[in-house]
């Protein structure tokens, strides 16, 4: 149960900050808005092992070959239309992108085509690494020196 809440934190986080770095006028990260989004919802369908249309987008790589269509999946020419750009903001059902699943919130489609429109630039060390290997590890706060009211302990444990 534990596990389940951390990763609806982790989507939640990711997503706000993706939703700040749009708003804020900085360059949108591959490594810390896009991948993400990518990760949370294509690389079930679009990853090594299951690879429908011809496409894989498990890798940085692997999201520019064009697949089974033959089209261009990125194209950084804004007067030209991404395939997975089309794919993300279809309103046909049967080419709209994540099939069979809740197309993807507004925003995350603003930080996409954002990211496609500013050239769609790799920002992580190699393009054939693994998109969950890109996403940099997650920063904590330092706990701080002193806490201003005791902290209330929730769990006992008991040993003979």
């Amino acid at each position: 149960m534990l596990k389940s809440y951390e990763m609806v934190i982790a989507v939640v986080v990711s997503f706000v900050a993706s939703v700040v770095a749009a708003a804020d006028g900085q360059p949108i990260s591959f490594r810390n808005d896009v991948a993400t989004i990518f990760l949370e919802n294509c690389v079930a369908c679009h990853g090594p092992k299951k690879a429908e249309g011809g496409y894989r987008i498990d890798t940085f790589d692997e999201l520019l070959k064009p697949g089974d269509t033959g089209a261009m999946p990125v194209v950084s020419d804004p007067a030209a239309m991404s395939e997975l750009l089309r794919r993300i903001t279809s309103k046909d059902q049967s080419e709209r992108m994540p099939a069979d699943s809740d197309p993807l919130m507004q925003p995350q489609i603003d930080v996409v085509k954002r990211w496609i429109v500013e050239g769609a630039k790799f920002d992580g060390d190699r393009g054939s690494v693994p998109l969950n290997l890109v996403i940099p590890p997650k920063t904590y706060a330092d706990p701080p020196a002193n806490y201003p009211t005791p902290v209330p302990s929730l769990a006992m444990v008991f040993t003979p």
